[in-house]
């Protein structure tokens, strides 16, 4: 049997025994403000179910975990077509941080950028390990992934890193664990977040595809706005927001073809949006839309970047439907670095206010 995000037992995390919810269920949390002292705290996981558990800081609950699949069928996958698929959807200019802070932000979904992990590492050798390097590095955090865990509960923040499955790991977080388990492991290879699969051809593709139902978006609800704001100075707003996580590179982009990676990327990162799109549509409170926002990582120099990205949001809104999708307000978060670059492609897709 799977546990939560399909962690399995730190020797062979494809058993099919009764597995160890997360690696590890309980640690410290160390976090200073520029030029302050530092703050610290201690988190505990406790499982509630077999897709889900609340993480506690000081007694004190500071999210509920959830890692459910998406569903027990395939997906009725379809190819958008440009001009209507996101319409409704709107462009927010702003920066992730501040709009995870406002108070009229409360209650709202912010879909972060990440790997498969739920952390949004550099590359698949660089396994993060604390908020302190995430703050510090300044690389580190020009990543609006790595800015939206810094803006949370620090609590919350290093529950992930330390649980994140990685190089050194032979368990922890990982949405497609379930999809994993469910292909020859030959052809695959997880490191910290990424996927390597040999060989690049279209039978792999076939099967890693009809196998992304099973996907388990990481999605943890009601956490706190306390930590930092981009000023690195800690804020001073306390209200609740949800967060998931998606991938727009999941795979390890060396010695690949460019086909290949394109289509499982786009495939892998919609399935993800869906996951997110679709508990919100569940939370969606009678005559009142739930607010969410998509919120892409920055340019990496990928070719195709952004078509990718917008294809993935469209993908993930026509297996949404579209009366899941009027429980919605969608807004897809840009930052000046790319606000120009990105609305000239999601433009293609009727998005609002480019």
């Amino acid at each position: 049997r799977n546990g939560v995000c399909g962690i399995p037992w730190p020797w062979k995390w494809w058993s099919h025994d009764e597995p160890h919810l997360v690696q590890q269920r309980s640690g410290r949390w160390v976090l200073a403000a520029i030029g302050g002292s530092p703050r610290e705290g201690g988190y505990t996981f406790k499982k509630l179910d077999e897709s889900s558990g609340l993480l506690l800081d000081g007694g004190e609950e500071v999210a509920r975990v959830i890692c459910k699949s998406l569903s027990h069928e395939e997906l009725k996958w379809t190819r958008s077509a440009k001009g209507h698929d996101l319409t409704g959807v709107t462009i927010t200019k702003s920066e992730v941080m501040q709009e995870m802070q406002k108070a009229s932000n409360e209650g709202a979904y912010f879909v972060l950028p990440s790997q498969l992990n739920g952390v949004d590492a550099p590359s698949p050798e660089r396994v993060l390990k604390s908020l302190e390097e995430c703050k510090s590095d300044a690389t580190l955090f020009e990543r609006r992934g790595i800015r939206g865990h810094l803006a949370l509960h620090p609590a919350v923040s290093q529950f992930l890193l330390d649980n994140a499955r990685g190089t050194s790991r032979g368990s922890g977080l990982n949405s497609v664990g379930k999809v994993l388990e469910s292909i020859n492991s030959d052809r695959l290879e997880f490191q910290n977040g990424y996927l390597r699969v040999r060989p690049e051809s279209e039978e792999s593709l076939r099967v890693l595809v009809a196998n992304l139902h099973k996907t388990q978006p990481l999605i943890l609800e009601d956490v706190p706005v306390v930590g930092l704001q981009h000023s690195k100075l800690f804020t001073s707003s306390f209200h609740l927001v949800h967060v998931a996580f998606a991938s727009a590179s999941p795979l390890d982009q060396r010695h690949r073809s460019d086909n290949f990676h394109e289509e499982l990327s786009q495939s892998i990162l919609s399935v993800q949006y869906l996951g997110a799109l679709r508990r919100a549509a569940e939370k969606a409170a009678e005559n009142a839309r739930q607010k969410v926002f998509l919120v892409p990582p920055g340019d990496p120099g990928e070719k195709y970047f952004y078509s990718r990205i917008s294809e993935s949001m469209s993908r993930a809104v026509a297996l949404l439907g579209p009366e899941d999708f009027r429980k919605l307000e969608v807004h897809i978060l840009l930052e000046e670095s790319d606000f120009d670059e990105f609305c000239s492609e999601l433009m293609f897709y009727g998005v609002n206010l480019c």
